[in-house]
């Protein structure tokens, strides 16, 4: 009975006046249940709740000013003007802690081209990345510690579905999926080199295009390197890579885990 009236006093809020860390300790099968009146349901699992729950909400209006993801945030609901950072706590001392973030569509006709990009604390990752972006309207990701770096569980309408753009030599992320590139004066090459194969997810596509600005110039080139000794673009090497010449060219392409294939081009 003592432990069931220590609960209640704290799911209703009666314990209020000073913070306080409350642990419980099942026995064996044990099971943790909170149920509202009217609901029903059977406990199947360690904690088990019968009713709806609330969280923590932020909404951040960041114009151009980076934000450190605080230990109790939980969900963050963000409208930007600008490219900003948000950085994420240790994933060693957070272990099971969940965030989600939002980027709020606020009406801006550049919305599109502005980016958050998350960032673990240094000598950390998100799922072996260095960072993480969101960048689209309304896109969200929300992720987990394992306690030792920041796992991604699910986004959308962001990295998978977002576009890159480039106009010197890059990587793109592995997160991307439509890369843009385009030229700011004649003769300019372009290096496009492409993460290994077997380090991305097998089936994993990117869909290139070249001058989508508009503008032309003489003689440009993007040159789509495959890094490393096994490495490969169908037949295109790191030292014969494959070449796009051609004003508003573009190529799909995509990796069995092994190495890179052209699925398709246009204006080859």
């Amino acid at each position: 009975m003592k432990q069931l009236l220590l609960i209640t006093a704290f799911v209703f809020g009666l314990i209020s006046t000073n913070a306080q860390d409350i642990t419980n300790t099942l026995g064996t099968a044990g099971k943790f249940t909170v149920s509202s009146p009217e609901a029903t349901g059977t406990a199947s699992s360690t904690v088990n709740l019968f009713g709806s729950i609330s969280t923590t909400v932020k909404y951040l209006d960041q114009e151009a000013n980076d934000y450190t993801i605080l230990q109790e945030d939980h969900i963050l609901i963000v409208s930007i003007t600008d490219d900003i950072l948000m950085n994420l706590p240790s994933a060693v001392a957070s272990k099971g802690r969940e965030y989600i973030i939002k980027q709020l569509d606020n009406g801006d006709a550049w919305f599109q081209s502005h980016r958050i990009t998350i960032i673990p604390i240094d000598g950390e990752v998100i799922d072996d990345e260095p960072s993480y972006e969101i960048r689209g309207e309304l896109g969200d990701v929300h992720i987990v510690s394992d306690g030792i770096q920041w796992r991604v569980l699910g986004l959308s309408g962001s990295i998978f579905g977002s576009i890159e753009n480039y106009n010197s030599n890059f990587t793109p992320s592995v997160y991307a999926e439509t890369i843009t590139v385009n030229f700011t004066s004649d003769s300019q090459i372009i290096e496009m080199s492409l993460p290994a194969a077997a380090s991305v997810n097998e089936g994993k596509v990117y869909y290139i295009q070249r001058n989508t600005d508009g503008k032309t110039f003489s003689s440009n080139v993007l040159k789509i390197i495959p890094v490393g000794v096994d490495e490969r673009l169908n037949g295109y090497t790191s030292s014969a890579p494959y070449l796009m010449s051609n004003n508003w060219e573009s190529v799909t392409i995509y990796s069995t885990g092994s190495i890179w294939v052209i699925k398709a081009n246009f204006g080859h």
